[in-house]
């Protein structure tokens, strides 16, 4: 006895795809349409960017004033007052300690900091390809140059990180600013938050207000 169960297989005619996917629409839509909007968006962007960065250099630096002796000085221009902000930057750093003495701390400072400073970024410089530093001497940089225009520019992110560690080493810094000071006049912000806490307690609202400000 014969199968004749065999699979019959029957061509369907294929579908044409849809006109918005073939022919002219279909290229300016994936061309023309999305590269007018790239250019709008592009266009939109850049001019955003634009107003923010002349509205901050404006600001900071051309209607800035630099050198102010006292509140008047800073009214006459519309822009920063970079003294006074620099004189509330050193109240933050070093609470009401006189200005004419900030460079003892900032000595003691100095001294906490570099030596971690210097060794987080020597693993920086560490792991800078010695390949480079050898085809820069072959085009004729001396050690200087070297430095200057391949090492540093390089190294900026993390010259950047170890910036912004040694500056919260210096914030958080205690122990020296508590021995090398004497009065609360002369103690840095570290210190004198420290004073809320006595033996009464913790004076918790305080605190948290002179930590806020």
């Amino acid at each position: 006895m014969t199968d004749v169960s065999a699979s019959t297989h029957i061509d369907t005619p294929a579908m044409k795809p849809p006109r918005a996917q073939v022919g002219p629409i279909a290229w300016m839509r994936d061309n023309l349409f999305s590269s007018i909007l790239n250019t709008l968006l592009t266009l939109v962007g850049a001019f955003l960017a634009y107003l923010a960065i002349k509205a901050l250099l404006t600001f900071a630096v051309l209607e800035a004033t630099w050198v102010a002796k006292d509140g008047a000085d800073c009214a006459k221009n519309d822009g920063a007052c970079w003294p006074y902000v620099f004189a509330k930057f050193g109240q933050f750093m070093f609470g009401t300690y006189p200005e004419g003495l900030r460079w003892r701390p900032k000595l003691v400072y100095l001294m906490a900091i570099f030596p971690v400073a210097i060794w987080m970024l020597k693993g920086f410089f560490d792991n800078i390809p010695i390949e480079i530093e050898e085809a820069a001497v072959v085009d004729g940089c001396s050690l200087p140059q070297l430095l200057w225009l391949v090492v540093i520019p390089m190294s900026k992110p993390a010259i950047a990180a170890v910036a912004m560690y040694s500056f919260i080493i210096a914030w958080n810094e205690f122990l020296f600013a508590l021995v090398f000071t004497n009065g609360l006049s002369k103690r840095p912000l570290s210190v004198a938050l420290a004073f809320f806490i006595d033996e009464n307690g913790i004076r918790w609202g305080e605190l948290m207000a002179a930590s806020a400000i």
